[in-house]
């Protein structure tokens, strides 16, 4: 539980740097918000022993969000990533979670790949610009 509390601390303190910055937000859920009238998916995880942090995300989820927001470790270490590129990437790999309702996983390590694919993602490393266009 303390590492679900710690994650829910990260994303709200992400989103009030963000709110700082001039960005509007409206939060909808505890892991969904308004952002610049998109809607974003924002998690965290914490590192994992093989230095990635794991992820996953639901159809529905891809259907429905504008971007993803994955939080690495803290609020500091973040990926903001488009739906469309989302989709791109869990379509050139991803580990499905059947038991947890078809939910593509996948991995993001500290040199800025997607994992299981082995795609450099560092252009969505920090980068907000998909929350200002």
């Amino acid at each position: 539980m303390a590492g679900r509390l710690n994650g829910i601390k990260e994303i709200d303190r992400w989103l009030l740097d963000r709110e700082r910055e001039g960005f509007l937000i409206r939060k909808v859920s505890q892991y969904v918000s308004e952002i610049n009238g998109k809607k974003v998916n924002i998690k965290f995880n914490k590192l994992r022993r093989d230095n990635t942090f794991w992820f996953n995300t639901t159809y529905k989820r891809l259907k429905e969000m504008d971007v993803f927001v994955w939080l690495c470790g803290d609020s500091e270490n973040y990926y903001v990533i488009p739906c469309d590129n989302m989709r791109q990437l869990i379509e050139a790999g991803s580990w499905l979670k059947k038991g947890w309702g078809n939910r593509p996983s996948f991995c993001l390590s500290l040199n800025h790949k997607y994992i299981p694919a082995n795609i450099d993602v560092s252009s969505y490393y920090q980068n907000l610009s998909p929350l200002n266009s």
